[in-house]
């Protein structure tokens, strides 16, 4: 349930961003050297993290990019998108598409989506 949710996820505000545990990121950040963060926002992001993607426009002024879905992923990124089925399969299938397009440019996106039957 929900609750045992709450033990490994955060709320980064009252919408449906969540963060990792610091802890895990640091260890998906260490693995896999990760330099950028998807889906994150100016109150949870890794102060590590070279690049940040929120949903807010807004959130530039903390440093923010705008909307992940507007560039192509590249490099090695984190991404938690919200736990809605529709946004985790819309996440997948960028990642996806963002590693074909690319030739140059290795591209690895870890990405952490609750275990559910709906995802």
């Amino acid at each position: 349930g929900s609750r045992g949710r709450n033990k490994t996820v955060t709320k980064a505000q009252t919408s449906d961003q969540w963060a990792l545990p610091p802890a895990l990121q640091g260890a998906i950040k260490a693995h896999t050297q990760s330099t950028k963060e998807r889906f994150a926002s100016p109150l949870n992001f890794s102060a590590s993290t070279g690049a940040y993607w929120t949903p807010f426009e807004r959130d530039q002024l903390f440093g923010a990019q705008w909307d992940a879905y507007q560039t192509q992923w590249a490099g090695s990124s984190t991404a938690t998108p919200t736990f809605e089925p529709a946004q985790v399969h819309k996440a997948i299938k960028h990642a996806i598409e963002s590693a074909k397009a690319t030739e140059d440019i290795p591209v690895l996106t870890t990405m952490v989506v609750p275990a559910t039957s709906e995802t």
